[in-house]
């Protein structure tokens, strides 16, 4: 049996759904409320925590749900690098 080391994301906004791929087409960030962003937000990372991802640096969101998510990480599992509030354009991350 072989083990690997976890992978790192280094640019991630885990409260962004990538679904669908179109971004004109995805509902607006933050719409839900932070409650349900966070709960798919969670999913989302335990997503990546099944694919290999130990590591995820989070470049931020509107609505904290990045530092949620780094305070309530289990740091003998996983790792959340949280910067806070994001920089972006107008229009962008939509």
């Amino acid at each position: 049996m072989k083990i690997l080391p976890l992978l790192l994301e280094a640019h991630a906004h885990a409260y962004l759904d990538p679904w669908p791929l179109e971004p004109a087409s995805r509902r607006e960030p933050g719409s839900l409320g932070f409650d349900l962003e966070l709960t798919a937000a969670r999913k989302r990372m335990e997503g990546a925590l099944r694919a290999g991802v130990g590591t995820v640096w989070d470049l931020g969101d509107p609505l904290g749900v990045n530092l949620a998510l780094a305070s309530e990480a289990d740091p003998s599992i996983t790792l959340v690098k949280a910067s806070g509030a994001g920089f972006h354009r107008a229009g962008r991350y939509r």
